[in-house]
């Protein structure tokens, strides 16, 4: 540790062209920064924090750190779509689904335009994901059918993984549990894109999963 100059400036905290910190340009400047004085470690802190003691949840990435201009130039969203929403001019779309952020609503278009089932990429991911994946994409989705009560409330009514009732949820809610899966695959798509970056400039991205498990209160 004596070589080391950790930064734990949190990604959400640099600035951005919508939003909040995400995996952008600013991203890699900050990279830049880090390695021109003399760092050599990096921890981000993406941590996704609303639902405290769940191990699945130790393995997720926070999907408010999605870059959107990466899904512009993939030429999934359009800068007119994403500028749109990001102006007042969006009120009355935002009325209509009170219930949604602007950036929910362009992550749920890019999702329905991707058709990650084809993606080859995608469908490894979630794959190779599976053991955690699946229960994530349940409690993320349980989370927002039900209004966002307090996790503990329902988080101990939840029926065990091999039951009927498990099987019968993942079929009611089946569009939002595999779009919850599809943003955890950009989440993970970026981010290793800026790692490798980082690794290039002789910065090592510390992602500490140990840190991310909070005890229940």
């Amino acid at each position: 540790m004596d070589n080391m100059a950790y930064s734990r400036k949190p990604l959400s905290s640099l600035p951005g062209e919508y939003g909040g910190g995400s995996f952008s340009k600013e991203a890699y400047w900050y990279v830049d920064w880090l390695q021109s004085n003399g760092y050599t470690h990096w921890e981000p802190f993406f941590v996704p924090r609303e639902l405290p003691g769940c191990p699945s949840v130790a393995y997720a990435g926070d999907t408010n750190c999605i870059d959107l201009t990466a899904l512009i130039q993939d030429g999934i969203l359009s800068k007119e779509e994403c500028d749109y929403m990001y102006r007042e001019e969006a009120e009355d779309v935002l009325e209509a689904l009170p219930w949604k952020t602007c950036r929910d609503i362009l992550l749920t278009m890019a999702y329905e335009r991707s058709e990650p089932a084809n993606n080859p990429a995608c469908r490894k991911f979630v794959q190779e994901n599976q053991w955690w994946l699946d229960e994530y994409a349940m409690l993320i989705t349980l989370r927002s059918e039900d209004d966002m009560p307090g996790c503990w409330n329902w988080i101990q009514n939840l029926p065990p993984r091999d039951s009927h009732i498990w099987e019968v949820y993942q079929k009611e809610m089946q569009f939002e549990m595999e779009y919850q899966m599809y943003l955890q695959f950009l989440f993970f798509q970026q981010f290793e894109k800026l790692k490798a970056y980082a690794k290039k400039q002789s910065i090592t991205i510390v992602w500490n999963l140990a840190k991310k498990t909070s005890e229940k209160v």
